[in-house]
Formats: structure tokens, C-alpha cells, sequence
């Protein structure tokens, strides 16, 4: 596989789907966590204990303008403050100074067939795709073989913007661009903001399929 389309050419190796007793190894191998006296990992997210929820920020465009609840939660910004920083992720994933490539977790968020959402996460800790592992739907191999994600996450927890103050954001967030489909996450290594985007995400679908309900029932009532 490869992730051109989002802009990450010389990621290096893409880890997919890899199972949970590989990643645990792996992790402890990169030192990135330990192990407890049950035998799960542990780790050290830093600073950031838990989710911030002031920290996220939906660029407001034409798929989210009447879509989404605007407030000190769900808090807009432009486009181009979206795609600058979005560039800076996809400098550091192509950069790959550590040699260690990327790795990259397809399932689903939701059991149910009819509203499962298919999703990508992509992360550079082993622990991180370990986690968004365990928390979603692991998909069947075959169903990995044209698999078509419809929204993708990429954790970039080690990336900073030193001027947050000047973009009216904070120095560490979680953004999200409804038209792309694309979610990134900044200066924080919390593990719940890759569920947390998820469920963002979720959110959207089903405000926007509601929105093209409506469109749609209004327009054959024109027409009777």
C-alpha cells in the first residue's frame, strides 16, 4: 500500500494491520513502554493526562458551516491555517528521521454494518496503533483488500507550532477538515484524542447524511 494520495510519499515501511502481540513487542523493543504485572503495556503520555476538550478545531467550509455546533468545543478555523499546519505533518512523516516508517491501522468504528465507519489511522508509536487496535473494529483480510477509508487520522504528537498564539489555536489540538476527510493530531501524546476524533467523525457523517436527507426530501416536495 502505499499513502500518496494524502501527500506521504517517503514515509519509509508502512506497518498495516499489524497484530497486537507484534506491536507490543515492538514497543517495548523502542522503549516505549513496560510492562505491568497483568502483562499490559504502560506508557508515558507526558503532560497531557486527558483530553483537552478546548483543543479541537473543524475548519469551517461548506460541509461543516450548518453542520456542526459551533462553541468553545467545536471551534472553527480557516482553511489555510488548516493546510499549513497539515503540510508541517506531512514535512515530519516524510522526513522519517528515525528510520522507522509509519504504522497504519484500517477497521471500522461501529458493529453495526449499516453505520459502521471505515477509518485509517495513522501514527508513528507502536503503542499508538496498539491502542486504536484494541479500541476499534479489526477488520477481516479480505476485507482489507479494497478497503476505502472515509475518514483518516494521522497522530502527529511529536510536531509543534511555535506560533499557536498567532493562529488563535493552542499549542496542542486536534483539528479536522470535513471536506478532506482528515483529522490530524498535534503536541499531545494522550492516546483518547484517536477515539475522540473518531467519534468526532462519526458525528459529522451522520449530521451531514441528515443535511443531504433533508436537501433531498425538500427537492421531491418541489417537484410534486
Amino acid at each position: 500500500m502505499n499513502l500518496h494520495s494524502l501527500g506521504l510519499k517517503t514515509v519509509g515501511d508502512i506497518h498495516r494491520n499489524v497484530p497486537p502481540e507484534e506491536l507490543i513487542k515492538t514497543a517495548l523493543k523502542r522503549d516505549e513502554g513496560v510492562l505491568g504485572m497483568n502483562g499490559a503495556l504502560m506508557v508515558d503520555t507526558g503532560k497531557y493526562t486527558g483530553r483537552s476538550p478546548k483543543d479541537k478545531f473543524i475548519v469551517e467550509e461548506t460541509s461543516t458551516r450548518d453542520n456542526v455546533w459551533w462553541g468553545s468545543v467545536n471551534q472553527p478555523v480557516s482553511a489555510d491555517v488548516f493546510d499549513e499546519l497539515y503540510r508541517k505533518v506531512i514535512d515530519f512523516y516524510n522526513a522519517n528521521e528515525d528510520g522507522l516508517g509509519a504504522f497504519v491501522f484500517d477497521g471500522y468504528s461501529g458493529a453495526e454494518v449499516d453505520v459502521a465507519l471505515p477509518i485509517r489511522m495513522i501514527a508513528k508509536k507502536a503503542w499508538q496503533a496498539l491502542f486504536v487496535n484494541n479500541m476499534f473494529i479489526r477488520p477481516e483480510p479480505e476485507q482489507l483488500i479494497d478497503f476505502e477509508p472515509q475518514f483518516t487520522i494521522i497522530n502527529a504528537s511529536p510536531v509543534l507550532d511555535d506560533e499557536w498564539e498567532k493562529k488563535k489555536t493552542t499549542p496542542e489540538f486536534k483539528w479536522c477538515k470535513g471536506k478532506r476527510k482528515n483529522f490530524f493530531i498535534w503536541a499531545s501524546y494522550h492516546y483518547t484524542y484517536q477515539n475522540g476524533n473518531t467519534f468526532t467523525a462519526k458525528g459529522l457523517q451522520t449530521s451531514l447524511n441528515t443535511a443531504r436527507t433533508r436537501a433531498k426530501t425538500k427537492s421531491d416536495k418541489d417537484y410534486e
